[in-house]
């Protein structure tokens, strides 16, 4: 699946390297959790991956210089850390292709699958 993903992924690649590291990641590991937690509007992080959204920055992020108005950031690494910051256009698109790829094999899992990319579109993006 994530070799997949990374062949079908619409943007530019070396650009946008961590949100597809991300998306890889999350198809290896534990995906519906971690729609959950996008459609919840939550953000997830291990101790070397991660991705936080706009709405979770608080005044701590604003004094540390962490802080971003709109969008998605997404970091990847131990000690170095590089992060980059996406528009929900990007995201979402990004994130759907996921989807897609995921419910080749995880049929069963359609509904949950689609009402969880409905409310994290209808929470980010306006027609």
């Amino acid at each position: 699946m994530k070799d997949k993903y990374l062949e079908k992924y619409p943007y530019d690649k070396d650009k946008y390297y961590l949100v597809v590291q991300y998306y890889q990641y999350m198809l290896g590991n534990d995906f519906l959790r971690i729609l959950n937690y996008m459609r919840d509007d939550k953000s997830l992080s291990s101790q070397s991956i991660g991705y936080s959204f706009a709405s979770s920055c608080d005044e701590e992020d604003k004094e540390t210089g962490d802080y971003f108005e709109t969008g998605v950031m997404f970091w990847f690494g131990y000690n170095d850390i590089d992060e980059i910051i996406v528009d929900y256009t990007i995201f979402y698109n990004s994130l759907k292709l996921a989807c897609e790829i995921y419910l080749e094999e995880n049929v069963d899992d359609y509904q949950i699958v689609n009402e969880s990319l409905k409310i994290i579109r209808n929470r980010y993006l306006s027609d």
